[in-house]
């Protein structure tokens, strides 16, 4: 999703989150969604739908370097 968007022209940013949870810290996250830019605010994006709830608006930027990263050690 985020190459597609990217391909696309569209500025993108991985959030990692806890949509179960409310005010969760860093080490609570268990999921990675993206914002995507369109006109002057963002639209969330998760399994390639967008998404309208408010907890998608919430959780903590990563670089799409560190997000590789993350899911390297997950792999391993």
């Amino acid at each position: 999703m985020y190459h597609h968007f990217q391909s696309l022209g569209f500025e993108v940013k991985p959030i990692v989150g806890n949509l179960e949870l409310e005010n969760e810290s860093l080490r609570e996250c268990n999921h990675v969604w993206l914002w995507v830019k369109v006109g002057d605010g963002y639209q969330a994006y998760d399994w390639g739908k967008p998404c309208f709830d408010e907890q998608h608006y919430y959780g903590y930027f990563v670089s799409y370097e560190t997000l590789i990263k993350a899911i390297g050690a997950d792999l391993d």
